[in-house]
């Protein structure tokens, strides 16, 4: 009996290698979740810059369809911000009724261009 209740003694709690163990563990799974957590907000971030510069480059296709046509050899347009640059160029010579229309926008060291024709009605 007596070796039965010492027995119990040596087993009862949790010792420091347990403990251990379990922080390990513990640490592991945060840092486990704190990279998926950086590399979801990183694909976030690079999503959003993408979306801002096709959102541009539409918005200044659609604004440069609404200006007047330009029959000049090597068409201009005004741009709607710093970061788009504009070529416009003509696409059938003979009657310079179409053209091609390319907006680039340069954002954080990315490009992102976008083409539409424009025509002359």
């Amino acid at each position: 009996m007596e070796r039965k209740a010492l027995r119990w003694r040596e087993e009862w709690g949790i010792g420091i290698v347990e403990e251990l163990v379990a922080v390990g563990i513990l640490g592991l799974a945060i840092v486990v979740f704190l990279t998926g957590l950086s590399t979801a907000l990183m694909a976030v971030r690079a999503v959003d810059e993408r979306v801002y510069m096709e959102n541009l480059a539409r918005r200044q296709l659609e604004d440069t369809k609404q200006q007047p046509f330009s029959t000049a050899p090597t068409p201009t347009y005004p741009t709607v911000a710093s970061d788009v640059s504009l070529d416009a160029t003509n696409s059938n010579p003979p009657t310079n009724t179409l053209q091609l229309i390319t907006a680039t926008v340069s954002y954080n060291g990315k490009t992102f261009q976008l083409s539409e024709f424009k025509v002359k009605r």
